[in-house]
This record gives C-alpha cells, structure tokens and sequence, in this order.
C-alpha cells in the first residue's frame, strides 16, 4: 500500500473543490469513516442541521423532536408515530452523537449542547447543498 493514500483513499493530495477538504479547524477528532456513518442517517443529519443553526449552540430535547417529527412528517406525508420519533431520538441519535464528542446531553434537564465539529460541518453542508436543502 502506498504511504501517501490518505483516508479517502487517494494519493495524499487535497481532494477538489467539488467537496469538502480536510478538516478547517483544530476541532476535528473524528475519522472520515466516523464523519460518514454518522451523517448517513437522515435524521442524525437534521438534528445536526437544527444544532448548527442554534444561536448560542443549546436546544431542548423537545425541540429536537418536534423538528425530527416535522421533518419526517414532511418526508413521508403522513403523521408519524411521536413516541416513535422521540424514543429514537433519546435511544439511537443522542448517545451516538454524544459519544462522538459532538454534544453534550443532560437527561435530567433535556438539554443539549453541540460542541461541534468542523469536518462534521462541512460534510453536514456538502450534503446539503447536494440534497437541495442548503
């Protein structure tokens, strides 16, 4: 294997401008692998979306849920199951996305704090832009 393949699996050079690059910042600790899985899930994507957009980076667990269940209303055309969205939220999307480093999560309160990512928020973006919905 040759030892300038960088994680992407090219040959050590910037990727282009059609993407995202490195990381901008410091911040990052994730792998790319880490980056992708975590943004593959549409909704672990719009709690990103509705944290990144938060003024002072803290939100209520609430209100992730609301906007995960309108998202998915929206997706779906129907009206999806609440207790659904908010077990999923509180079980899947919030631990994973704690143990990533990317929030803080207080159970007792139900608020959370994004502590944020720059290689996060770059993919988080380039998605979007590709979706449509940037």
């Amino acid at each position: 294997m040759d030892d300038h393949m960088n994680e992407e699996g090219g040959n050590g050079q910037e990727p282009s401008s059609t993407g995202p690059s490195q990381p901008s910042g410091p911040d990052s600790t994730l792998s790319l692998d880490e980056t992708l899985e975590l943004l593959a899930d549409r909704e672990r994507r719009a709690i990103l979306r509705h944290l990144t957009a938060c003024s002072d980076d803290v939100t209520t667990c609430d209100d992730l849920a609301d906007q995960l269940h309108a998202e998915r209303a929206r997706r779906e055309e129907s009206n999806p199951d609440e207790a659904a969205v908010e077990s999923r939220l509180h079980h899947v999307h919030l631990p994973k996305l704690r143990e990533a480093g990317l929030l803080e999560y207080d159970r007792r309160n139900k608020h959370v704090r994004y502590w944020g990512d720059s290689r996060v928020e770059d993919w988080l973006g380039e998605i979007m832009r590709r979706e449509g919905s940037a």
